[in-house]
Parts: structure tokens; sequence; C-alpha cells
């Protein structure tokens, strides 16, 4: 909401703390636009799963997009989505 002009603050705002409104981020990686040829993520058969090259610029850390960045296969090394709620729970003194 930070670029949000006044207008869709006082529309959204209230809305959107209520809970009768939910919404969505959409962040545009890369040159900063929504066009697919500026896709700078690819994803190439590789064995038996896929080899994905990509840099990112912005990642929020949410439960998927901790498991997009650590796939399945990381979660033994790595910990799970979940085990690593508990422990920024545990971090900053909630539970997760």
């Amino acid at each position: 909401m930070d670029n949000a002009i006044t207008p869709e603050r006082q529309a959204l705002l209230p809305q959107l703390t209520s809970g009768s409104t939910v919404a969505t981020l959409a962040i545009a990686d890369g040159p900063g636009c929504w066009d697919e040829s500026a896709v700078r993520t690819t994803a190439t058969p590789h064995k038996d799963g896929y080899l994905v090259s990509a840099v990112k610029r912005w990642v929020w850390e949410d439960d998927s997009h901790l498991f997009l960045r650590r796939v399945q296969s990381n979660r033994m090394p790595y910990g799970t989505p979940e085990w690593h709620s508990d422990r920024l729970g545990d971090v900053v003194g909630v539970a997760a």
C-alpha cells in the first residue's frame, strides 16, 4: 500500500483490515515488467526432475516460497517450511 494513491488506500484498507476483502501481493521480478519474454527463470528437464536456473531479486518469506526455494529434496538437510516457521516463532517469542 506504500505506492497506492490515497483514494485506493481509503477504499481498500478498511476492507483488508476487517477481513471482508482478501488480497494477494504481486511483484514483478527481474526488469520489473509483466511481459513473459522478460522471464529469466528456466526449468530444464534433468534426469528424473528439473534443473531450475534463476536469479531472485525478491523473495517473500512464507511457506510456499520456502518450499519453492528449497524444493522437496532439501527437506532433510535444511528442514521443512513448518520447521522454519517454528524456529522463527521461537526467535521472536510467538507461537508459530
